[in-house]
């Protein structure tokens, strides 16, 4: 028997609309479009990133690559239990909290990266 067989027409339209409007926001909030700006010439008198520094940029570039793919697979299991809950109030109360969850993930880890850019003598580039 097919999930939506039990929802009537606006509840299924409801869900699906709900379902797009999240995957178009996590789109946006996680994947950024690229900018294909001109680089700004060298500044001659900006001295060059110490290795240490070079290895903490390139480690959170590559846990924020890692991050940004949970919590887009996180959020997608998340949409899908709350789609294919099928009027079970249990199951929609649970996939509500993972994508409350999902959410605040986002923003703990967006305020973690404002404090190491803060703390950071030249930020996190």
């Amino acid at each position: 028997m097919h999930v939506f067989t039990k929802l009537s027409v606006q509840n299924k339209k409801r869900h699906i609309t709900s379902a797009a409007v999240l995957s178009l926001v996590a789109g946006y909030v996680l994947f950024p479009s690229a900018v294909f700006a001109a680089t700004p010439p060298p500044n001659p008198n900006q001295q060059d990133l110490s290795n240490l520094q070079l290895l903490i940029h390139d480690t959170v570039q590559f846990v924020s690559a890692g991050i940004g793919v949970l919590l887009v697979v996180f959020l997608a299991v998340a949409g899908l239990k709350y789609l294919t809950a099928g009027g079970n109030s249990q199951t929609v109360s649970q996939a509500k909290m993972q994508i409350w969850n999902v959410v605040v993930a986002l923003f703990l880890y967006i305020f973690g990266l404002i404090i190491l850019n803060f703390i950071s003598p030249g930020g996190l580039g």
